[in-house]
Order: C-alpha cells, then sequence, then structure tokens
C-alpha cells in the first residue's frame, strides 16, 4: 500500500480459492477521491498475484510464460485504475527490483478512470502488435527508485478476459533493444493498481514460468 499516508480509505487482497482456471481472487477497494490534483494521481497500491518458481532465470531458459487473467469490476463510485502485467528484468539473478540497473515492464489490459502511464506526457516511443492487438510503448523513469518503466497501452479492449504466451511479450522488448535474451526475469504478477473509488473486482489469475 504504497502512498498509504496520501489516502483516505481501505483496500483488500482476498484470496477465494483455487480451480482448473487459476487463482480466484478479490479486490475490494473504498479510496475517497480528493479534491486534491497531486493526491488523485497518486496510485495508492497493487493488489496482486505473483509468480514464486521460476524465477531468477534467463529469458533465453524459459520456455514460455503462460497467462490467464479474467475480471469483472463493479463500482458504485467513480474508479481509477487498471489491470496489468508487471515483470522486471535485470542483467543480475536476483538483482533488487528498485535498483535502477533492473527494467521494469508493464502489460496493462484494462484501464480505468483515464489512467496514464510514467512517461505519457512525452508519448509513446513505439507501437508493437501483441495477442491480437496493437500496442503504445511509453517510457519513463520511476521517481521514486530511478528504474526505467516501459508501459505497453492497448489501444483495444480485452473485453474482461486475457490469455497468452507472456514470453512474446518481453520476446517483443528484446527486439526493441530494451533487455537482452541473456537477462533474468526477477518479478513477474498480475494484479489492479489502485487510485481512488469505490469498486469490487472479482478475478481469476493463471501465470507461471516455464523452463
Amino acid at each position: 500500500m504504497y502512498n498509504a499516508d496520501s489516502m483516505t480509505g481501505t483496500q483488500c487482497t482476498n484470496y477465494d480459492d483455487i480451480t482448473t482456471e487459476g487463482v480466484v481472487w478479490t479486490s475490494v477497494t473504498d479510496i475517497e477521491k480528493t479534491n486534491d490534483k497531486t493526491t488523485q494521481d497518486l496510485c495508492k497500491g497493487y493488489s496482486n498475484i505473483g509468480i514464486g518458481t521460476n524465477l531468477k532465470n534467463r529469458l533465453s531458459d524459459i520456455s514460455s510464460i503462460p497467462a490467464y487473467f479474467k475480471w469483472s469490476r463493479t463500482n458504485t463510485t467513480e474508479f481509477r485504475g487498471s489491470n496489468l502485467f508487471d515483470f522486471v528484468t535485470s542483467s543480475t539473478a536476483g538483482a533488487d527490483p528498485n535498483d535502477p540497473v533492473s527494467s521494469e515492464f508493464m502489460l496493462w489490459i484494462e484501464i480505468w478512470g483515464d489512467q496514464v502511464p510514467i512517461g505519457y506526457s512525452r508519448g509513446p516511443v513505439t507501437a508493437v502488435d501483441l495477442f491480437g492487438i496493437s500496442f503504445d510503448v511509453y517510457e519513463g523513469q520511476n521517481p521514486g527508485t530511478g528504474v526505467t518503466v516501459r508501459s505497453l497501452l492497448p489501444t483495444g479492449s480485452f473485453k474482461g478476459a486475457f490469455q497468452g504466451d507472456l514470453k512474446d511479450w518481453l520476446s517483443a522488448m528484446v527486439g526493441q533493444g530494451y533487455i537482452k535474451d541473456s537477462d533474468f526475469v526477477n518479478v513477474g504478477n498480475a494484479g489492479a493498481e489502485i487510485f481512488y473509488g469505490n469498486s469490487v473486482m472479482d478475478a481469476t489469475v493463471s501465470l507461471k514460468v516455464e523452463v
């Protein structure tokens, strides 16, 4: 719950079940939208499910990263946030994800309330076609850590469900020259960034690294 000092309200992530589809979980948000634009623009947390095995492998040694993310969200007030996959790589296995030597990649699959990524004001640096859709790529540094973040924003909608091999995404980032095949995948997760609103998201996530 980063920026919790600037938040009025609550954010809860609840584990519900494991099914053949994946981990069933719920993100319950009740965060006040203040009149302070600066506070409005602060992300208040990241409700997520993370990979626990087969990390710290070189991208070249990973055969696939199968991913499934299904969600439905019920908003009772204006809500601002996004659903995304977040991965961090480095030339060193197990490197601190907050160290500027790491590279962070976000694959956005749903956006609410006009949320925008780091570097949005400078416009997209390129575009890539993945998972049957075109993504605009934005680039900027996390002001808190100095880590370079590259965010892919979809030009269309996944309509509440995503399924694909995320190695295709990271390989596309290799093709753009952002990372190397020899770099290590140290962090991988799927979840929702939270800014404000009263909202409940029911979700199912399956996410793993296969070597």
